[in-house]
């Protein structure tokens, strides 16, 4: 049995600085939300030992989860279950190994896994979840979700739904899902994927590799030295800083040039289309 956050118990004190300035930046429409008081765990009960497989039953036909997995690490986990209402749930802070898996379930969420390698799911609704420290998997299930990992090197998949995610420092693994979402790596060599839809990746600084999917997408390597390729549809590549490789992929694509040595190409050179393709090369040096 979970228990109230007492009104002495301030929300600074439970939360990293990082993961309030990510409230912060939420829009309005979530900020103003109104939810329960957030709840902490019963640090008496039992850790339940969760493997892969068991992760993957719980988010089916999901093709892409054994890839985006790999910095999971198992467990045992404490269990956190929410309710069909919105709810507001902070992980462990003391106790165990400081793994948490939890479970939205309905409502529009908002889940802080912080300390610990946390597995933090949304299901349906529009949910907030922040991973916190560690190496976290979040997912956001059905719905327009905000997903921020922070700290420690995460995964994080969007689901059906125009999502947000934002993988902060480490090197993570991002994948939008179905729907318009919006990517964006942080500090550490990440692996951005857009997936069906027309979305907007932003890999910051490091050694990146963005894949924009099917749609209309927006790719932007940011610092370092990064790999963009489009995929299918009419998309929009820059490699920015640093010595990039670009690839159009199929679709009438747009590739710039920006500081540093690139290599840019309009087709993918192993597919039998690639005659068919258009692209247009500006360098904005």
């Amino acid at each position: 049995m979970a228990t109230l956050v007492t009104e002495a118990q301030k929300l600074s004190n439970l939360i990293s600085k990082s993961e309030l300035d990510f409230i912060k930046s939420l829009p309005k429409s979530i900020q103003d939300q109104e939810v329960p008081s957030p709840q902490l765990p019963d640090l008496s009960a039992t850790p339940t030992q969760f493997n892969l497989k068991q992760i993957q039953d719980l988010v089916p036909d999901e093709s892409d989860l054994q890839t985006l997995s790999k910095a999971i690490i198992s467990g045992p986990f404490q269990v956190r279950i929410g309710t069909d209402s919105d709810d507001f749930i902070l992980g462990t802070l003391i106790g165990f190994n400081k793994n948490d898996l939890i479970l939205g379930l309905e409502g529009n969420d908002i889940i802080a896994g912080l300390d610990g390698n946390d597995l933090l799911f949304g299901q349906e609704g529009n949910d907030t979840l922040i991973g916190g420290s560690g190496n976290d998997f979040l997912f956001g299930g059905a719905g327009n979700d905000y997903l921020f990992g922070d700290s420690g090197h995460d995964c994080l998949f969007g689901g059906p739904g125009h999502d947000s995610l934002f993988g902060g420092s480490g090197n993570d693994s991002l994948f939008g899902g179905l729907g318009d979402d919006s990517l964006r790596g942080g500090s550490g060599n990440d692996t951005l994927r857009g997936g069906p839809g027309s979305d907007t990746l932003l890999g910051e600084s490091g050694n990146d590799f963005l894949r924009g999917g099917s749609g209309n997408d927006y790719l932007f390597g940011g610092d370092d030295n990064d790999k963009l390729f489009g995929g299918s549809g009419n998309d929009t590549l820059s490699g920015e800083s640093g010595n990039d490789s670009v690839i159009g992929g199929l679709g009438n694509d747009w590739l710039f040039e920006s500081s540093g040595d690139d290599t840019l190409i309009g087709v993918d050179p192993n597919s039998k289309n690639s005659r068919k393709n258009n692209f247009t090369y500006l360098d904005v040096d």
